[in-house]
């Protein structure tokens, strides 16, 4: 076989040369020590005049700019050391629009905080300065087992009046008397002020003061109030005499009863009508308490 001339060889590349396009892109070609997979030359200045290769643009734009700031994460934590954003903090302390109409929902949330300078609501004003109401006694007791339970709490919760015999001079005097007695008991009767020698110390004049008193605490105190008592043997008034006829005693009698149950009608609950009538032999107990004669009704109801 015989070896190819040179001017064959030229011929060839120069076919391949035509193929590529240019004389430029046949370079590699024309000559055989340039591989196309090879290294750019770093030594090689660049031409500044040559137009910029859009894939060679692509290559250099995908390596970070090591001077550029990074993006910031929207779900990173805060950075506690960062400097503040300046935009940010403009943001943030802007004035707000005087003409913008106002947010119905962001007044909302500014009225829950109450405004220490506002003028009092007088309706507010109204509740907090109402007097409470003397009718509506104590309030409910709650059943709360333990040793905190008071008295008056366990007989009430069990269903059971826990009462006290009241005098007047400590429950006017005596703050802790008076408390005791509202926060003990839910029943109450008067020791000796609703006796007829108290009532009715002279024959047609009462002194209801004392009494009054016992029952107006009662009263305050949603307490039970008995009465105690219209008729007793060692509770006649001085002015009662065995010189009084029996028909004029039964009707300074009926008189006595009417007028002190009617004082506290439907206040004072129940009444000792007459206390201790019998003497332990079973005897009267006082010469003026007599017993009507056979067949004849007393009192009245």
């Amino acid at each position: 076989m015989e070896a190819p001339t040179p001017d064959a060889s030229r011929t060839r590349d120069a076919d391949r040369a035509r193929d590529v396009g240019t004389a430029a892109d046949a370079a590699p070609f024309l000559d055989a020590s340039v591989h196309t997979d090879a290294a750019p030359d770093p030594d090689t200045a660049s031409d500044p005049d040559a137009a910029p290769d859009p894939d060679a643009a692509l290559v250099v734009d995908a390596a970070p700019d090591p001077d550029a700031a990074p993006e910031p994460d929207p779900d990173a934590a805060p950075d506690p050391d960062a400097a503040p954003d300046p935009d940010a903090a403009l943001v943030v302390d802007a004035a707000p629009d005087p003409d913008a109409a106002p947010d119905p929902d962001a007044a909302l949330v500014a009225d829950a905080a109450p405004d220490p300078d506002a003028a009092p609501d007088p309706d507010a004003a109204l509740v907090a300065d109402a007097a409470p109401d003397p009718d509506a006694g104590a309030p409910p007791i709650v059943c709360v087992p333990g040793p905190a339970l008071s008295l008056r709490a366990a007989g009430e919760c069990s269903g059971v009046l826990v009462g006290a015999a009241v005098a007047r001079q400590p429950l006017a005097d005596e703050p802790i008397y008076a408390s005791t007695l509202g926060a003990q008991f839910n029943a109450v009767v008067a020791e000796n002020w609703m006796k007829w020698p108290l009532l009715n110390p002279n024959r047609g004049v009462y002194d209801w003061g004392p009494a009054d008193l016992i029952v107006a605490s009662a009263v305050a105190n949603g307490q039970r109030i008995k009465g105690h008592t219209l008729l007793w043997h060692e509770g006649i008034p001085p002015w009662i005499t065995e010189d009084i006829a029996p028909d004029e005693l039964e009707s300074i009698v009926l008189e006595h009863i009417s007028t002190t149950v009617g004082r506290w009608r439907g206040v004072v609950a129940a009444w000792d009508v007459v206390n201790e009538v019998l003497n332990a032999d079973g005897t009267l107990s006082h010469p003026l308490i007599r017993r009507p004669p056979e067949g004849r009704e007393t009192g009245r109801s």
